[in-house]
């Protein structure tokens, strides 16, 4: 299987990239494993369960006002528009989009990443099969969710809110990212912060019916304005609620108790770290709290459990002793497989089988 076969390449290369080859051949590693994933993202053929819903926005586009008429995010739209005018064809629009998107994400990566490899890995089970090969606009508005990072490192204030503002105009939803700019610093202890992570997580299961059955949120959902986002709990396949219990609230508190643990030997700049830490406790924050939808909880937090990308990496290249960093090593790879294991099992979720359009020529 091509997703499963792509990650033991990458695992093959973290595990070089440990003996620490000189740079030459480093690069030449990189340079495979990025057209590797931009071959696979960008020239699937009919995969992802959003590919058709997609292609039909795609055809209804036939003249620069169709952007002002349609539903979707106008900068999304906009780059459909100029797609198609460009070359008429859905599929040069999915390379083009995933080819920009993935380029964003790798940029990042290359800068702050201890093991990029590593981190392309995690990106595989997350964001790469969750949004890149679904949720398109989503995909587009994580990218340069994650290219406004220095901006936020570097107190580049105004950069940062156009960033986001251009991130909204991909997907509604980047606007939950506006606040971490001013939250990114706070300091608390990490003691502290875990703490209140299994206290929010207490609280979020007692309010979770409270708002399921609030009269308040229901009359919002009638408004026209939250019509689309209704469907979300409306449909059977959508509506489904997160148990305090499930694997994904386990995947993301074993990953935030690892980090913490190994916080203060964590080798990367402290407000680097610091920002890890606040983003990754928002994200479980947000998870937790819109529990009583697998859809919110996933689409809102995952802007911030992206972070893993970096956090990871830093935990096992942390580690002093060579045997603490292969059992580290080993066990994030383990979770990335079983997280792909379990995307790829989802009924109807459109990545199996794989085909590419070099299948057709």
């Amino acid at each position: 299987m091509i997703y499963y076969l792509l990650v033991m390449v990458l695992c093959l290369f973290s595990f070089i990239n440990q003996l620490k080859p000189v740079k030459a051949n480093l690069d030449i590693l990189k340079f495979i494993a990025f057209i590797l994933i931009l071959f696979i993202g960008g020239l699937r053929f009919e995969v992802g369960a959003d590919w058709l819903s997609y292609e039909k926005l795609f055809n209804r586009v036939a003249t620069f006002y169709d952007i002002f008429l349609s539903r979707e995010e106008k900068l999304f739209m906009f780059f459909q528009y100029v797609c198609k005018t460009i070359f008429n064809s859905y599929s040069f629009f999915v390379f083009s989009l995933f080819a920009f998107t993935f380029y964003l994400k790798y940029k990042i990566l290359v800068r702050y990443s201890t093991d990029i490899f590593l981190s392309l890995i995690v990106y595989i089970y997350t964001l790469f099969l969750i949004y890149d090969l679904n949720g398109l606009r989503q995909g587009m508005a994580i990218a340069i969710v994650l290219a406004s990072i220095p901006a936020i490192l570097n107190k580049r204030k105004y950069l940062f809110l156009i960033l986001i503002s251009v991130a909204s105009l991909c997907h509604t939803s980047a606007i939950v990212f506006f606040p971490f700019y001013w939250l990114a610093r706070i300091k608390i202890a990490p003691s502290k912060i875990l703490m209140s992570t299994f206290v929010c997580l207490l609280i979020s299961t007692l309010i979770k019916e409270i708002i399921l059955n609030s009269s308040l949120f229901q009359f919002l959902l009638l408004m026209d304005n939250f019509s689309h986002y209704s469907y979300y709990l409306d449909s059977e396949a959508a509506n489904k609620e997160i148990s305090v219990f499930s694997v994904s609230v386990f995947q993301r508190f074993l990953v935030f108790i690892i980090f913490i643990i190994n916080y203060n030997k964590l080798k990367c700049d402290e407000v680097l770290k610091r920002f890890l830490l606040n983003g990754y406790f928002i994200a479980i924050v947000i998870f937790v709290f819109l529990s009583f939808n697998s859809e919110y909880a996933a689409r809102l937090s995952f802007y911030y459990k992206s972070l893993e990308l970096f956090m990871i990496p830093i935990i096992v290249s942390s580690q002093k002793k060579l045997e603490s960093k292969i059992i580290m090593w080993g066990l994030f790879v383990v979770l990335c497989l079983l997280g792909m294991y379990r995307l790829l099992e989802v009924p109807d979720a459109g990545l199996l089988p794989y085909k590419s359009i070099l299948f057709y020529f």
